[in-house]
């Protein structure tokens, strides 16, 4: 299960950084390619892939009642915190991505 739980973690955080490359490259695309958008983007993607990993490390301790880890599988666990990463990602993604749009 260790084998397949390194699996789903590396394929969620290259699914999350390739969906913030997708967006930045749509971005610049559509025109916002001057110097100061640019740089408001990458330090956004920087700091929601480190609130994705932030979110999987801490969410055993956030999310998690001690009867979990006896209740549930290890695959529901994955998941369980899993989605803790997503979520905090989606919330500093969020926060950051609706102030800018006013640059």
């Amino acid at each position: 299960m260790g084998c397949l739980t390194v699996i789903v973690f590396l394929f969620n955080l290259g699914l999350s950084i390739s969906v913030d490359a997708m967006c930045f490259g749509i971005s610049m695309g559509l025109g916002a390619g001057t110097g100061l958008e640019v740089w408001i983007a990458v330090i956004g993607i920087i700091l929601d892939n480190i609130a994705f990993l932030l979110g999987y490390a801490l969410s055993v301790e956030v999310t998690f009642a001690p009867r979990d880890f006896w209740r549930l599988s290890s695959f529901q666990v994955l998941l369980k915190k899993i989605s803790c990463a997503w979520g905090a990602k989606a919330v500093v993604w969020a926060l950051w991505f609706f102030p800018c749009l006013g640059l």
